[in-house]
């Protein structure tokens, strides 16, 4: 748990967000959209198509969504190179459910 993705968010699905792992539940997957209360997080199958691994955004030009973090939100500017350098470095990103990894580099490549 914690590995980080981006996710389509449902509610708006033009919308792509930065988002944490936040529960396991055989194969279906608890989505917290970062920055966001836990009322918004939302189920997902381990293989949905809605689920993309860190720079999926970056690499393809679709937008990242903005995280509600004072951290990486300057007063009008995500500073997307900071949040996904931190994202990179967090020893907490290890994905142990392989059928989750398998299906989230499918999706890069």
């Amino acid at each position: 748990m914690n590995q980080k993705l981006e996710a389509v968010d449902k509610r708006n699905p033009s919308l792509v967000r930065a988002a944490t792992l936040a529960e396991v539940n055989e194969y279906r997957l608890r989505i917290h959209f970062d920055g966001w209360d836990d009322i918004y997080d939302d189920w997902f199958e381990a293989d949905s198509l809605d689920l993309y691994p860190v720079g999926w955004c970056e690499k393809t030009g679709h937008p990242l969504e903005t995280p509600l973090s004072k951290c990486f939100v300057s007063p009008c500017k995500f500073r997307r190179k900071v949040y996904i350098r931190v994202i990179r470095n967090n020893t907490q990103t290890a994905v142990t459910n392989m059928t989750v990894k398998r299906s989230l580099e499918n999706k890069i490549h």
